[in-house]
């Protein structure tokens, strides 16, 4: 625009000049005796209106070149202003797909995760100073424990050696207290391999035990032939057994095998003294020395000595037998089996 105007205020100054000479002529007209001096004006004034006229139409060149250089950078212009446009409505739509699409969700989601990550590191770091006191607090304990672990030992060891005892122990000094209080003890220490192999050994000892006592049991009781037959075959398969039991087992087998023969020969006595008189009115003491003494009582008397049942009963019936010789003795009926 500028240029423009330049062109104008050139066009106004050019018909200023005219004017100018046009009345510069009309006054001198009537002034001939100036004719010299107009002529020589007037000459000046047409080399002006010359260099006038070449700045017009310099003016007028440059003009019509900027007209041309308005319109090409107009049309420029309209041609970028078309690309603008083009280029908004491009960036309406891209600007629209992204609205559309995950990624402005995906981005947030970003950012989220950004600030748990810094939140997961600041806990971390709190963590591994709780960790750190927690490890000074656990070496304290495991100096502890280590501590308790030894003495722990040490009283197992005791224990151990203490309660080992049993296994080397004859039935005859053995009792079920002594096993359950060996098991209340050593529990607290069941875990350790020493212990346990103890404890299982502890088991199979009292086992043993138990099948001896029932062995006794049975030679103490009234003769049962079934269940002395069940107590020697128990008795012969026990296993893990020491020295002074195998000979208490030994020992008890003998006095098995013994019982029904054993019991056989005070049958006899008892039946032979019968047929003697014994029991009735005129049966004396000194008849029944003399058969004691001919019926070999004192040989039934050792042979049954051996087994506790038949010894305890042979006792009492020798002694009601010579407290009164014409009475059959209590004990006489369950020798014969009746």
């Amino acid at each position: 625009m500028s240029i423009y105007n330049e062109v104008r205020g050139a066009r106004y100054e050019v018909r200023g000049v005219r004017r100018g000479l046009l009345l510069s002529l009309f006054l001198l007209l009537p002034l001939y005796g100036w004719a010299q001096d107009l002529n020589e004006l007037y000459e000046k004034a047409v080399k002006e209106k010359i260099i006038l006229r070449a700045r017009v139409d310099s003016i007028k060149a440059r003009d019509k070149q900027l007209h041309k250089e308005v319109k090409r950078l107009e049309e420029e212009l309209e041609d970028k202003q078309e690309d603008a446009a083009e280029s908004q409505e491009k960036l309406s739509k891209l600007q629209q797909q992204l609205q559309d699409s995950p990624l402005p969700a995906l981005l947030e989601r970003k950012r989220q995760l950004t600030d748990s990550i810094t939140v997961y590191k600041q806990r971390i770091e709190e963590t591994k100073q709780e960790i750190s006191g927690i490890g000074d607090a656990y070496n304290q304990a495991r100096g502890q424990r280590q501590q308790l672990e030894a003495a722990k030992n040490e009283m197992a060891a005791q224990l151990i050696e203490k309660h080992r005892q049993l296994l080397q122990r004859p039935f005859k000094q053995l009792a079920p207290a002594d096993f359950e209080s060996a098991r209340q003890e050593l529990r607290p220490f069941a875990n350790e391999e020493n212990v346990k192999a103890l404890l299982q050994q502890l088991d199979v000892v009292e086992k043993n035990n138990e099948a001896y006592a029932k062995a006794r049991q049975v030679l103490s009781s009234r003769y049962n032939k079934t269940e002395v037959q069940h107590a020697t075959e128990t008795l012969r398969q026990l296993t893990q057994v020491n020295d002074a039991q195998r000979d208490e087992i030994s020992q008890t087998l003998t006095q098995l095998t013994g019982f029904e023969p054993a019991l056989t020969a005070f049958r006899e006595l008892i039946k032979k003294l019968n047929s003697r008189g014994v029991g009735t009115a005129g049966y004396s003491k000194s008849d029944l020395g003399d058969d004691l003494a001919v019926f070999h009582a004192e040989q039934v008397e050792q042979q049954v000595k051996d087994i506790p049942y038949l010894q305890k009963s042979y006792a009492t019936f020798i002694r009601e037998l010579k407290a009164n010789p014409a009475k059959h003795p209590s004990i006489e009926r369950e020798i014969m089996g009746e």
